[in-house]
């Protein structure tokens, strides 16, 4: 084999080891991102139900205070009238 004809097959060997590895890391991000997609839609779930329990959460807690308003003037405020009157 001539010198000259054996540099231009180095450079294409050393092209191609290249093209390999460029290759591999292209596959290796592509299946990280895949990964990370993934997460990402299971957290999304989660964020999603916590909003959901948030609310009903706050549905609960409004609806007991006003009950407990209601509470407090229709059945206990005339009560204590009667036993507590108001001083002239």
């Amino acid at each position: 084999m001539q010198e000259g004809a054996a540099l231009p097959l180095m450079a294409v060997l050393e092209i191609q080891r290249t093209l390999g590895g460029l290759t591999k890391s292209v596959e290796s991000l592509t299946q990280t991102q895949e990964r990370m997609n993934t997460e990402l839609s299971v957290v999304a779930g989660k964020v999603n139900q916590a909003q959901t329990v948030l609310k009903v959460v706050g549905a609960i807690l409004t609806a007991a205070i006003l009950g407990l308003g209601w509470l407090i003037a229709t059945i206990i405020g005339p009560v204590l009238d009667r036993v507590l009157p108001a001083k002239p």
